[in-house]
C-alpha cells in the first residue's frame, strides 16, 4: 500500500480539524443554556448564608481548582506545540536563506527573542543605584579628587545599610536595558553596547508569524 502523500495528510488533517471544531461548536450551544443555570444558581447560593451550603461549596471550589489546572495543563501543552513549530519555521526558512515566506495564511520572518535577568545582584546594586546615588550627594557637598572618590565609597556603604532593600524585588526593566544597550544592527541584530553590571542579557533566533 503506497504511503499517504504530505498533500494528502494536511488534507486529511484539515478535513478532521473542520469536523472536530463543529462537534464543539454544537456541543458548545446545546450546554450553554445549562452552563447558565449553573452560574446563576451559583450566583445564588453564594449570596445565602447557610452553614448546610459548606460542603456543596467547598466541592465546587476544588472542582474550580482541578478546571484550572487542566486548563494551564492544556496551556503549556500548546505552548510546546508551539515551540515545536517555530523551530521547525525557523529551521526551514535557514535552509531556504529566506528572510520571510509568505503563505495563504500568513507570514513567517526571522527575528530575536531577547531576555535581560540579574544575574549578580550586589554588582547591578552598586554600579547602577547606590554608586551613582553617592556621587551626586558627594556632588552636592562639593568633594573633589581623591576626596570624592573615598566619600562616594562611604555614602554608598552607608545608603544600603540604610536602605530596607529587602522590600526590593530582584529584577530589572527588560526595556530600559534594551535603550541603554542601544539600537540594533541591522547587518547581525546585535546591539553596540553592553548591558548593565549584573544584568545577564541573552538572545536567541526564533520566527514571528504574522496573520495576513
Amino acid at each position: 500500500m503506497t504511503p499517504p502523500t504530505n498533500k494528502q495528510i494536511v488534507e486529511q488533517y484539515l478535513a478532521d480539524r473542520a469536523k472536530i471544531r463543529a462537534l464543539r461548536a454544537k456541543l458548545a450551544e446545546l450546554i450553554a443554556p445549562l452552563e447558565q443555570f449553573q452560574a446563576n444558581r451559583e450566583t445564588y447560593l453564594l449570596q445565602q448564608e447557610d452553614p448546610e451550603l459548606f460542603d456543596f461549596l467547598v466541592d465546587l471550589y476544588l472542582n474550580g481548582r482541578d478546571g484550572k489546572a487542566t486548563a494551564e495543563a492544556k496551556k503549556k501543552d500548546l505552548g510546546m506545540k508551539q515551540a515545536d513549530i517555530e523551530k521547525w519555521l525557523l529551521k526551514m526558512l535557514e535552509k531556504l536563506k529566506s528572510k520571510g515566506f509568505k503563505t495563504e495564511h500568513g507570514t513567517v520572518f526571522p527575528t530575536r527573542k531577547e531576555a535581560v535577568s540579574v544575574e549578580d545582584w550586589d554588582a547591578f546594586l552598586n554600579a547602577e543605584i547606590l554608586s551613582p546615588m553617592a556621587k551626586a550627594v558627594v556632588g552636592m557637598l562639593g568633594y573633589d579628587g581623591e576626596e570624592a572618590v573615598d566619600a562616594t565609597i562611604r555614602v554608598a556603604a552607608s545608603l544600603r545599610e540604610a536602605a530596607h532593600l529587602e522590600f526590593i524585588n530582584k529584577g530589572v526593566n527588560k526595556t530600559s536595558v534594551l535603550e541603554r544597550m542601544g539600537d540594533r544592527d541591522e547587518k547581525d541584530d546585535s546591539r553596540p553596547n553592553p548591558p548593565p553590571a549584573g544584568v545577564k542579557y541573552t538572545a536567541m533566533k526564533t520566527v514571528g508569524v504574522r496573520s495576513k
